[in-house]
Formats: structure tokens, C-alpha cells, sequence
């Protein structure tokens, strides 16, 4: 199961461990938007979240 992190900014507070599925749910609440960064193992550095093969088709 792939583990992952998220934060609003670069500096602020880390949500972690999480799933896609919770993020996903987050994203459908409005509560996370495309500015927010995600890392997983396997990514070099964080990403934004709307730029993510796993996510950047929500927000469209």
C-alpha cells in the first residue's frame, strides 16, 4: 500500500501516513486544493497535487 504525505505549503504542517482514497475524499470536500503538495515513495521531491498522475484529473 502506497503511503502519503501532505501539506498545504512548503513549510507547513504534514499530514501523514494517508491514503489515496482519504486525499481523494478531501479533495471532493473542498477541503484540499490544486496548490497543496503531495510526496509518496518514488517521488524525487513534492509535487503539486493538481500536477499528479494520481490526482490532477480532479481538479479539471
Amino acid at each position: 500500500m502506497v503511503e502519503w504525505r501532505l501539506k498545504k505549503d512548503r513549510s507547513g504542517k504534514v499530514f501523514a501516513p494517508l491514503t489515496r482514497e482519504r486525499i481523494e475524499r478531501w479533495i471532493d470536500e473542498r477541503g484540499v486544493d490544486e496548490n497543496y503538495l503531495v510526496w509518496r515513495s518514488g517521488y524525487p521531491a513534492w509535487k503539486r497535487i493538481s500536477e499528479t498522475e494520481e490526482f490532477g484529473h480532479l481538479f479539471e
